[in-house]
């Protein structure tokens, strides 16, 4: 929230006044039970607890906005409000009055114990501490805590929320981690808008604007960082798994895509809505903006959509019933004219459905008989024959409307489809043809053969093969000339360059440079592995979960973290449990999942397929989240301080050890 300088902003001034009430930060000295006499008076906890307020804290608070416990994410975490009541209940000598023992542990639940000798004198022991709640609790009152877990994860989460780390050791890290690594694999996420905007590269030492044929791809990784770039850029890639048809003689590959059309979207659009034409008497609405998801693809304006007519940019709209055209150059610029008046929002939906064509699938060889790669293990070639394959049917049609039928047809082409059903199998029900949960449908023209997902994978001993289908872009450009959709796009990944050139790069630095900063250990067997058979789909190796861009860029902020000599193990142990959580949702393996439009400034690896699986989680690459300082024993805020994080799911082990996240604010994406 902006404020002015000088003064607070209402949300200070509130959490000022809360603050006050509950008397936060207020130094508190209370009388701690001598637990080495066996004749002690009570404490708190053994008379009374102020169960019901602690329980509305709890549920209010939780532990999403705490940064010292999104230092790592940590199964089944409980509630840090709970514990820090325990502990002050526990050690304060309960008043005299047994129905003042609740109020006086909730009257200093806010406080400021650090000073107080008696707490600082008491030892806590968890020996089975787990993600640290207890001990980082205890710390934050003052007391000694020691801990102890079976599991060496437990220790390095509970060893990095109590690290001694100094922010401004950390924030050097991070700079160092960003100026080594950020220019070699920005490449990878420059992007063209369909507007016909393009990004400008400058080679940084001469300041000299690069021509429009520059690649900085076919530079070598340490050259690419003389290089700055400003313009268009991947905020997400959704990549589609495909089935493999185990018949004999097929072999055919297929997106394994429940429903065509998955994205959806309501736009504000700033409009003069019914506005009647000077020529034919019939009215529409003016649109300051052409709004679109996925501009330069097929449009299709469903039946019942209000008539309508986009400015261009000099204020000209031309009237759809008669064409009569007109100007306005004032309410483009200003959106507010004599003759128009001011505009307003208003509200329409968009959706995006992928082409038949692609869900078609592709050979598993080509038209030479050389094999297509795209599965974890695949050689370089092969792989970026698949890509190539894939891209070459690629589209998109756009749809503005609220109720999308089930059949539609492309304005361009004429070709109907069905927007409801991809390329599951189906099955007979009292309600007409269903899909099958876990199947495809072999979509080969001379197959056709029904396959159980799993069934199919299994037969393979391999994981599906992986092919990027859209990116979702921002143009800065655009979002500067008053898109609706802020600049934000869907673009097909036709262009598998970016895609192609990880790959290739990525299979001769895994073996060089980069040996050793990925997970080259097989998946522990384990309940959630093992037993929910993630190995039968293909996944043996915790390396197959992830793309080989992801590996690339990954293996890269490992490598520049843990080498950095010039930081203390202090300031890397923090990073290298962000980078714990970095992994966790940077990983391509994930169920099935309707794309969520909200844009934030990180570009993402997004899977989408049939099968059900864990929880639905967006994959993604990240070079921008801010690390906060982390507190331990010092600490007299019950907040403490920072930035929160997102939790994301449980991690995955990268080359056994847990490793580290990386910083910025600015929109610098990997």
């Amino acid at each position: 929230m902006a404020k002015t300088q000088g003064r607070k902003s209402k949300a200070e001034t509130l959490l000022d006044d809360v603050s006050s009430i509950v008397g936060a930060k207020k130094k508190r000295v209370l009388e701690c039970v001598d637990f080495s006499d066996p004749n002690r008076p009570k404490s708190c906890l053994e008379v009374d607890f102020p169960i019901l307020p602690i329980n509305e804290v709890a549920v209010i608070e939780g532990n999403a906005d705490k940064p010292i416990y999104q230092v790592s994410k940590y199964w089944a975490r409980r509630s840090s409000s709970v514990f820090r009541s325990m502990l002050i209940a526990g050690a304060a000598k309960a008043p005299d009055s047994d129905k003042q023992a609740g109020a006086l542990v909730w009257q200093s639940f806010y406080g400021n114990h650090q000073s107080n000798e008696d707490f600082s004198r008491l030892k806590i022991a968890d020996i089975f501490m787990g993600g640290g709640t207890t001990l980082v609790e205890a710390a934050r009152l003052g007391m000694t805590a020691v801990g102890n877990d079976l599991n060496p994860m437990a220790w390095f989460v509970v060893k990095s929320e109590l690290s001694q780390a100094k922010k401004s050791d950390v924030e050097a890290l991070l700079s160092r981690v960003n100026q080594q690594v950020f220019g070699s694999i920005r490449p990878y996420y420059a992007h063209s808008c369909p507007r016909g905007h393009r990004g400008v590269w400058t080679e940084v030492a001469k300041g000299r604007e690069m021509p429009s044929d520059f690649d900085p791809l076919t530079l070598p990784p340490e050259e690419r960082g003389g290089y700055s770039y400003r313009g268009p850029e991947l905020i997400y890639t959704f990549w589609a798994k495909h089935g493999q048809c185990q018949a004999q003689g097929c072999g055919h590959r297929t997106p394994l895509v429940t429903v065509p059309l998955f994205a959806r979207k309501t736009l504000l659009i700033e409009s003069w809505e019914d506005r009647e034409c000077q020529g034919c008497g019939k009215t529409f609405d003016v649109e300051r903006f052409d709004a679109r998801m996925a501009p330069g693809e097929d449009f299709l304006v469903l039946e019942g959509e209000k008539p309508f007519a986009v400015m261009d940019k000099d204020g000209r709209f031309a009237c759809p019933h008669c064409g009569r055209e007109s100007e306005d150059l004032r309410a483009k610029v200003e959106g507010n004219s004599s003759s128009l008046g001011k505009s307003a929002n208003k509200r329409v939906d968009f959706s995006l459905v992928l082409s038949p064509k692609w869900l078609k699938g592709t050979p598993a060889a080509d038209a030479q008989g050389l094999p297509m790669g795209g599965r974890p293990g695949d050689d370089a070639d092969s792989t970026v024959r698949w890509y190539a394959a894939r891209s070459s049917t690629l589209s998109f049609l756009e749809i503005r409307g609220a109720n999308v039928p089930s059949e539609v047809s492309n304005p361009r082409t004429g070709e109907t489809f069905n927007t409801a059903i991809g390329t599951p199998a189906m099955r007979q029900t009292a309600n007409g043809p269903q899909p099958k949960k876990s199947s495809f449908a072999c979509q080969d023209s001379t197959c056709g053969r029904e396959w159980d997902v799993l069934d199919s994978m299994r037969s393979s001993g391999r994981a599906g093969a992986m092919a990027p289908f859209a990116h979702h872009v921002h143009c800065p450009e655009c979002e500067a000339a008053g898109d609706p959709y802020s600049g934000r796009m869907f673009v097909p990944a036709r262009d598998a360059r970016g895609v192609s050139s990880a790959e290739r790069e990525w299979e001769k630095r895994n073996v060089a440079d980069l040996k050793g900063f990925w997970p080259e250990d097989p998946i522990s067997d384990g309940w959630k592995t093992h037993k929910w058979g993630i190995p039968d789909h293909g996944y043996t190796h915790y390396w197959k979960m992830f793309n080989s861009r992801q590996l690339l860029v990954l293996s890269q902020i490992l490598r520049a973290i843990t080498t950095d000599e010039q930081s203390p193990w202090e300031a890397r142990r923090p990073c290298w449990a962000h980078f714990s959580n970095m992994c966790a949702t940077r990983i391509s393996f994930v169920s099935g999942m309707r794309v969520r439009t909200r844009w934030s400034p990180t570009s993402r690896e997004t899977t989408i397929h049939s099968n059900p699986g864990p929880s639905k989680t967006m994959c993604s690459e990240s070079l921008a989240v801010a690390i906060g300082s982390h507190a331990s024993k010092g600490c007299s805020n019950h907040c403490n301080g920072g930035r929160g994080l997102g939790r994301g799911s449980p991690r995955r082990r990268f080359n056994g050890t847990p490793r580290i996240l990386q910083s910025s604010s600015s929109r610098a994406r990997a």
